[in-house]
């Protein structure tokens, strides 16, 4: 299991509908929100993500 950071231009509700752990941490300055998520799998939500475009990106983890 491995914890992500999503950046969601506009349907923040798809990516919490589609990830069962995930939470808004963050609202991005230019409109959207940051989600955090724990997933098992990361091939399936790279798909995922990649069929989103551009309203859905993969973050850069951060250390505490």
């Amino acid at each position: 299991m491995c914890k992500i950071l999503l950046g969601s231009r506009a349907f923040t509700e798809a990516v919490l509908d589609r990830l069962p752990t995930a939470r808004v941490v963050a609202q991005l300055p230019e409109g959207g929100q940051v989600v955090e998520a724990e997933v098992f799998d990361g091939n399936g939500l790279d798909m995922w993500v990649r069929s989103q475009g551009k309203w859905v990106e993969l973050m850069p983890q951060t250390s505490p």
